[in-house]
């Protein structure tokens, strides 16, 4: 199923729940807008979902709560990634829902985010991304109105799961975030 595309005058907002670097009104409101091409490489990655429901699960390497240490982006070597959650699903496979801390991640109104607060990647794409579990029994409460965001897009046919690296899911939102901003 190809994604409907989404015109100038209209937008699909997708919560990542980006907490912004500055704190001014216009940054604290923070939503980013995707436009038709950042809705298009969203769901590029995604498989239809068929009509067919996601489910938790329990048979991947990866847990809600850990905390791991991943190839990043230059600059960000601090960086870390939580799992959130863990579901699998008939064709898109096993999702890892997960959080992004430590990174810089400029934003449309010119400052830069430090966290994404959702992002759903695929199991296999997770384990290319991953290179140490720093530890076990983080919050997992975190990024739900993404989640919800997304899985509302997900069971309607128009969600995606990335099946980049983790660097490249951030350069991916960092990019669709500036899209079309004036310089």
């Amino acid at each position: 199923m190809l994604p409907q595309r989404v015109g100038e005058d209209e937008e699909l907002r997708i919560d990542f729940g980006v907490r912004p670097l500055q704190s001014s009104s216009q940054g604290r409101s923070l939503v980013f807008r995707f436009l038709s091409a950042a809705a298009l490489l969203l769901c590029a990655a995604c498989s239809s979902n068929g009509g067919e429901m996601l489910r938790e699960y329990a048979g991947s390497t990866f847990r809600p709560g850990q905390v791991w240490r991943y190839h990043t982006r230059p600059g960000e070597d601090s960086s870390t990634l939580t799992v959130l959650r863990v579901e699998t699903h008939p064709t898109a496979g096993v999702v890892v829902h997960i959080a992004v801390d430590g990174v810089r991640v400029r934003t449309p109104a010119g400052g830069a985010a430090t966290e994404l607060g959702h992002l759903p990647v695929a199991e296999e794409a997770l384990r290319r991304s991953v290179t140490e579990k720093v530890r076990d029994g983080a919050p997992t409460d975190r990024g739900m109105e993404g989640y919800r965001e997304w899985r509302r897009a997900f069971d309607a046919g128009r969600g995606g799961v990335f099946t980049t690296t983790v660097a490249e899911c951030v350069d991916f939102v960092e990019r669709a975030a500036t899209q079309g901003r004036k310089q």
